[in-house]
């Protein structure tokens, strides 16, 4: 019987060494994936953080029940973790530039590297495509 115990102890703990390997490599890529998707849904499309997690992010994996995301609107960015703490990752805003990771890189940074640089304008709704996003439907065969 103790052999048996012990054989299923080292299962287990086999098992719950692959799971924490496993997660290791997928936290990143989520708490990246999160936060980004949660950013640009913020602060470009102006929708609700919760809402967009909820019903955009959560759904398309089981493991984003595993995941939180903070929203700073003052310094406009958003940072998702695993659990609470694994893998933060920010994902900073930039008027006219959209939304980016800082991976290796601080917020300030980022805002830095869009000093002086011209963003994207806002399309123009009142010109026809393609120099704006007005269609003109009466133009369609």
């Amino acid at each position: 019987m103790k052999k048996v115990l012990y054989g299923l102890s080292v299962v287990m703990l086999v098992l719950l060494g692959f799971a924490i390997y496993y997660l290791d490599g997928a936290m990143p890529i989520g708490s990246g994936y999160s936060a980004k998707y949660v950013c640009s849904q913020v602060f470009l499309a102006d929708r609700d953080p919760d809402s967009v997690f909820k019903n955009d992010v959560q759904p398309t994996n089981p493991l984003f029940l595993l995941f939180s995301n903070e929203v700073d609107y003052s310094a406009k960015t958003v940072t998702s973790k695993g659990l609470g703490f694994w893998h933060p990752k920010t994902a900073v805003y930039r008027e006219g530039f959209g939304c980016t990771l800082a991976i290796d890189v601080s917020r300030e940074e980022l805002m830095k590297q869009a000093k002086g640089a011209i963003g994207q304008s806002s399309p123009d709704m009142k010109k026809p495509w393609p120099a704006g996003e007005l269609l003109d439907l009466s133009s369609l065969p």
